[in-house]
């Protein structure tokens, strides 16, 4: 007897189905019985547009524009943190930036350390410094190794407002 192997993807929806061929055919049948047909799938609403007229992100919506440089895709600082711990804070910082400029909430890694560094911060891993703010529950993570993205939580962006908010006094 041979073996039928089908895995199918529409939307949001997923099925895998291996085995005999009526056994497949069956349970596809019943998978397509349960999902709304494509004109009844939900869409999702597209969020508003953080660009000005030229395309890259507009600075002027943020309280905090003076302390970031938006670059095509990375988000850097103007002016470091002082305290008992910089980098954890600068850190928290791009990760504001990001969502403040970019509406981004998710920063990979790999963003995350290319802003640090530009930055003048001289790390050489995102992921060690990461996990001494999710210790303190200041982001989350999501993802594995280079897929790993993290996002700031309520206690964390509250902090780097915080942190901001001082940046801003020494830069005007």
């Amino acid at each position: 007897m041979d073996t039928c192997r089908l895995r199918v993807k529409i939307g949001p929806y997923e099925m895998e189905a291996e085995g005999p061929r009526d056994f497949v055919e069956k349970h596809y049948g019943s998978f397509s019985e349960r999902i709304p047909q494509t004109s009844q799938l939900a869409t999702v609403p597209e969020t508003p547009s953080l660009t000005g007229p030229t395309g890259l992100p507009s600075l002027e919506e943020s309280p905090f524009a003076a302390i970031f440089r938006a670059e095509a895709k990375f988000v850097t600082l103007t002016a470091r943190p002082s305290g008992k711990e910089p980098d954890l804070d600068g850190m928290l910082l791009i990760l504001l930036g990001y969502k403040e400029l970019k509406g981004i909430d998710l920063v990979s890694a790999d963003e995350l350390l290319y802003g640090l560094r530009r930055s003048g911060f001289g790390i050489d891993r995102a992921d060690r410094l990461a996990s001494r703010a999710e210790e303190q529950k200041l982001i989350t993570k999501v993802g594995v190794r280079r897929g790993t993205r993290y996002r700031l939580t309520i206690p964390g962006s509250e902090r780097a407002k915080s942190i901001a908010g001082d940046l801003l006094i020494t830069v005007a």
